[in-house]
């Protein structure tokens, strides 16, 4: 996975927003517009943080698994659809769903186990998601923040950290 940073013309000039994409390079996830990159790169490092910090309930909100100090704006929740059949979703404190097993990969599952290990499974893989630029160079790690680079091992390029 990887979050990618792309400009779009419109009538008010250029706006710049995110996107999630999986392995084959479709769209899971967009974020909002901004009118400077900078903006949409600081949106990405706060969905993907999110992301990462979100607890995993069950329907009725009990905490599966999740560091209960942490507050973070998206939650999973694993859901029993019919008999034997579960799936995830993650949504946000509005109620707003933010990604759907069953609307972006068709996944169901035949456990809350399994549909359990999916959601953390994503939940990592988007942890983990680099991001790239609109020609697929890696974002340099003078346009993240500061937590952002300590998080993913870049404080070492990060001119705050400089010797100089």
């Amino acid at each position: 996975m990887k979050f990618k940073l792309r400009k779009t013309d419109s009538e008010s000039g250029s706006e710049w927003c995110w996107e999630l994409l999986d392995g084959g390079m479709s769209t899971i996830l967009v974020g909002n517009k901004f009118d400077k990159p900078y903006e949409a790169v600081t949106d990405l490092e706060k969905k993907q943080f999110a992301i990462e910090k979100a607890s995993i309930v069950n329907a009725n909100g009990v905490r599966i698994e999740g560091d209960s100090d942490e507050e973070s704006p998206i939650v999973f929740v694993i859901r029993n659809n019919k008999p034997n059949v579960w799936s995830w979703c993650a949504l946000s404190t509005s109620g707003e769903t933010v990604i759907d097993s069953r609307d972006t990969w068709c996944a169901e599952f035949d456990s809350c186990e399994s549909a359990l290990q999916a959601a953390k499974h994503l939940r990592m893989m988007i942890a983990e998601a680099g991001s790239i630029d609109e020609c697929n160079i890696p974002i340099n790690a003078l346009r993240h923040s500061n937590k952002y680079c300590e998080r993913h091992g870049l404080i070492d390029t990060h001119p705050m950290f400089s010797d100089y």
